[in-house]
């Protein structure tokens, strides 16, 4: 048997037991998050993150580790033995290395079709090492906070991937569609910014549009700005969610 931990502020108190140890002793954890989203299909995903996690362990040796976040119910961290991966002969060239690691893992990372709910942002490499980050998407709007990376290291017989950790946020339920725009949703930031003469809506090459986890559900959102807060906006109501610097 394994034990459910909860980290918070650096103390650590373990629980009764949740998730059943895989026959090959992979640690399955869960890690307490402090922000106030939690997913609302909590017990459902449990389910699917244990049994996705027993069913790969069964099938290699090479995990280790599976620590899974307590407010989305998906594994935040996963950790392989690159030395058991070789010998497994899972090695390979860097890019399809990658590509069969996230088909293989998507359901304990919480993914449907990583190929359109992710895309890379970033790739660094040092000593025999490479580092991806991916950014994630939802009907083609960027999650806030939604990001995956991966650790892959060079073995002898191609690359591996060593860890990968991040947050993806499952079952995402929400409008595509904005009853405003821009400048409606300037006009909103304005009104709480008093003061402020230069507010603008924030934008990326995606769009001013992403998708906010928020509370018990997910939210269209805008961000606007003025020269000190940014304030969130909800696209459908108008209501303001957040006020930060």
């Amino acid at each position: 048997d394994t034990m459910l931990h909860f980290v918070t502020g650096g103390l650590r108190a373990s629980v009764a037991l949740l998730f059943a140890a895989s026959a090959f002793g992979s640690a399955l954890t869960a890690q307490q998050d402090t922000r106030s989203f939690r997913n609302p299909r909590m017990a459902e995903r449990i389910t699917t993150t244990r049994d996705a996690v027993d069913s790969l362990a069964r099938e290699s040796r090479a995990i280790r580790k599976a620590l899974v976040d307590s407010a989305l119910g998906t594994a935040m961290w996963l950790e392989f033995s690159a030395e058991q991966q070789s010998a497994e002969r899972r090695a390979g060239p860097l890019d399809a290395v990658v590509r069969q690691f996230l088909a293989r893992h998507r359901a304990a990372l919480g993914m449907d079709d990583p190929a359109v709910q992710l895309r890379e942002s970033r790739r660094d490499a040092d000593a025999g090492m490479v580092h991806l980050r991916f950014r994630q998407y939802w009907r083609g709007l960027p999650v806030k906070g939604g990001e995956l990376r991966l650790h892959l290291r060079q073995a002898a017989r191609g690359w591996v991937v060593e860890t990968a950790n991040g947050r993806v946020y499952p079952d995402i339920e929400a409008s595509e569609t904005p009853t405003f725009g821009p400048t409606t949703a300037a006009e909103i930031a304005a009104s709480r910014l008093v003061g402020e003469t230069n507010v603008r809506v924030d934008s990326t090459p995606d769009g001013p549009l992403f998708i906010l986890p928020f509370a018990a559900g997910y939210r269209l959102a805008y961000s606007a700005r003025g020269s000190w807060l940014r304030v969130t906006i909800d696209a459908q109501t108008g209501e303001v969610l957040d006020t930060i610097p």
